[in-house]
């Protein structure tokens, strides 16, 4: 990241920047989180905090760690509205250490990923109204249908420390998403919706799923 030295501002946003880049964001019990899972082998647990229900200092919590996401995916703000009716998940390790965070939100409708890796895939995509969402890995665009279908939860962040990557904790994150969203009722994993997914986040989309016809949203 650029700055100007000497300025006050930019030299403690870089100071912040540079301490949460080496030590990561530290989560300490709040009085309104909900433990969903604890995991003993690395002294942690996944909790909840339901952002239209919490005190202050947990809704500061969720924002100083959507920040800390938002640069690290190159995500835009989120609107104070959007963040209403938002439900963050946090996966803990070593008592206080942030290693994985998921937002999710209520949405109304969404949109199937157009598949377009087989000849005959690519033969009925012709067929369908659809809009490029993104571009995949190896350049070629990510599209949809522009059919609206009907939707409830879209996950508009999901995030994993470097350094515990590919140890399932994303997967654990959606799981518990789809668990406690919607309160007495667990969804399949193609009833989640992504926001406008990388490569690399079509990639997991499509394994964690089952399938390459996901569901989209705008977020």
């Amino acid at each position: 990241m650029s700055y100007v030295q000497g300025t006050l501002a930019d030299d403690t946003l870089h100071t912040n920047f540079h301490r949460l880049t080496l030590e990561g964001i530290k989560y300490h019990s709040y009085q309104d989180e909900i433990t969903l899972e604890t995991i003993p082998e690395i002294n942690g647990r996944v909790v909840l905090l339901v952002y239209n229900e919490t005190r202050f200092f947990e809704k500061l919590k969720i924002k100083n760690t959507i920040e800390w996401v938002n640069l690290e995916l190159g995500a835009v703000e989120m609107t104070e509205e959007k963040l209403k009716m938002s439900k963050a998940y946090f996966y803990v390790a070593n008592k206080y250490d942030i290693v994985g965070f998921a937002l999710a939100v209520r949405i109304e409708k969404a949109y199937r990923v157009v598949d377009s890796s087989s000849e005959n895939a690519q033969n009925e995509s012709r067929k369908v109204s659809k809009l490029q969402i993104g571009n995949d890995n190896d350049g070629s665009g990510i599209f949809c249908s522009t059919k609206p279908l009907r939707a409830a939860c879209g996950i508009s962040r999901l995030w994993v420390k470097r350094d515990y990557r590919r140890k399932k904790i994303a997967t654990k994150l959606l799981d518990s998403v789809r668990k406690n969203f919607i309160y007495g009722c667990e969804l399949k994993p193609d009833e989640v919706a992504f926001s406008q997914p990388s490569g690399d986040g079509k990639a997991f989309a499509s394994q964690y799923t089952g399938t390459r016809e996901f569901l989209v949203y705008a977020d």
